[in-house]
């Protein structure tokens, strides 16, 4: 892998007074900096393609004024973005099949779902009609237990009263057996909110044990702390950075690196390996801006 061996091997693009706009940008303004950059961050680590050289500049050259696109959106929606005359050139009919399409996806007998928070579908259901166990003492075998299974089992049991082996097979949870790491529930909406408010708090530790998973990597600090490390640390040029660096196969050594992210030497390269670089692993998190975008909507509206 190819060593920056000075700021001058830096990409011409790269100027910190291109973000000086951000300091005084409005929160939803700055979040949106930031969540306009997520999966080019997560893409340039993961790489397996050749970027273009432009593409891998694109954000440095623009700096803290990024436009929205429309294949990403506006993560409040509200701002409402023109399509591209091509948008719907892959599907065959173009807008108007499209359109047909969405409306009649809309006819869906659903319930409302949330971020992590989903139902089970039909579709979710075709696919574990059809999946086999992946653990346990049928591991191969379809999940759905058949007619011929069910009676053998039965038939082998010295005592079905006190054998139980066909009832243990049946409460076996799906999510074990095909080692997903989402748990299919069932709840009774009924009961009341602070009942099932109280059982969540208390079973998601144990459920997550259960199911060896662990929490996704997230921040835990308010957005005004966020954002205020966000101007401090110089987050935004820094992932810039990283961006361009990964996508080329490049490394910038963490002096460098503090070398063109504070000329000033306000802070050094532990800083960056010790404070910057987990600040910025952890605030581009999926979970973490979905936290961060949440609390800025109940904040402003």
């Amino acid at each position: 892998m190819k060593k920056v061996s000075s700021t001058r091997d830096l990409p011409k693009e790269f100027n910190l007074n291109k973000y000086d706009n951000l300091n005084t940008m409005a929160d939803k303004d700055l979040f949106r900096q930031i969540n306009l950059r997520c999966e080019a961050y997560h893409d340039s680590k993961n790489i397996h393609d050749k970027w273009d050289y432009d593409c891998t500049t694109y954000y440095m050259e623009l700096g803290g004024s990024v436009p929205l696109s429309f294949e990403e959106g506006d993560p409040f929606k509200e701002i409402k973005l023109d399509e591209p005359p091509d948008n719907y050139e892959w599907m065959k009919g173009g807008k108007e099949f499209y359109n047909k399409y969405m409306e009649n996806c809309k006819k869906s007998l659903k319930v409302t779902t949330g971020y992590g928070i989903g139902y089970l579908s039909r579709e979710i259901l075709m696919y574990l009609s059809v999946m086999n166990d992946v653990v346990g003492e049928r591991k191969g075998l379809p999940i759905v237990i058949n007619d011929d299974e069910f009676h053998h089992i039965l038939e082998q049991q010295s005592n079905p009263e006190i054998d139980g082996l066909l009832r243990a097979r049946l409460n076996d949870s799906v999510t074990i057996l095909i080692d997903d790491e989402r748990l299919y529930l069932s709840i009774d909406v009924s009961t009341p909110d602070e009942l099932l408010i109280s059982e969540f708090k208390r079973l998601i530790p144990i459920w997550r044990k259960e199911l060896k998973i662990e929490k996704s990597l997230s921040v835990n600090s308010s957005w005004n702390v966020v954002r205020k490390k966000v101007i401090d640390y110089k987050v935004i040029p820094y992932i810039d950075l990283i961006i361009w660096a990964n996508a080329n196969k490049i490394s910038i050594p963490n002096g460098i690196m503090a070398v063109a992210l504070f000329p000033y030497g306000e802070r050094d390269l532990f800083s960056i390996t010790q404070t910057i670089r987990p600040f910025v692993e952890s605030l581009m998190a999926y979970d973490s801006l979905e936290k961060m975008k949440q609390e800025i909507s109940k904040q402003q509206g």
